[in-house]
């Protein structure tokens, strides 16, 4: 059986504090503006960082739906090429738009038109 001691070091120390609430210190926030190493504590606001993501996601989209028609453009015409034919199919789509060609050949662009083909 686990040692439960106050000095126990073993399987059954727990790392849960029992202290009541009114025991512990807490310092107010006025305190706490200067910390030690001389920076200000910043207020996080997680609207603002909620909002810029969304727009650099929806930039980010905009880019890709741009890339992706240029690679459905290029596919339609070409759609049975496959092994040589569609590495050096995927060379030129990205010469065009600039994505890679692994990524060219992952779900993100390859698979999603094929989905759409049903091919």
């Amino acid at each position: 059986m686990g040692d439960y001691d106050t000095g126990s070091t073993g399987v059954g120390k727990l790392h849960i504090s029992f202290a009541k609430r009114e025991d512990l210190v807490e310092l107010p926030i006025a305190n706490n503006a200067q910390l030690i190493n001389g920076y200000r504590a910043i207020k996080f606001n997680k609207q603002n960082t909620v909002g810029k993501s969304r727009i650099r996601n929806v930039k980010a989209h905009i880019a890709y739906e741009k890339n992706y028609q240029i690679f459905k453009r290029w596919r339609d015409k070409y759609p049975n090429a496959k092994g040589s034919n569609l590495k050096r199919l995927y060379e030129k789509i990205s010469m065009e738009n600039g994505v890679a060609v692994g990524t060219l050949s992952g779900k993100k662009y390859e698979y999603k038109w094929r989905d759409e083909k049903n091919v």
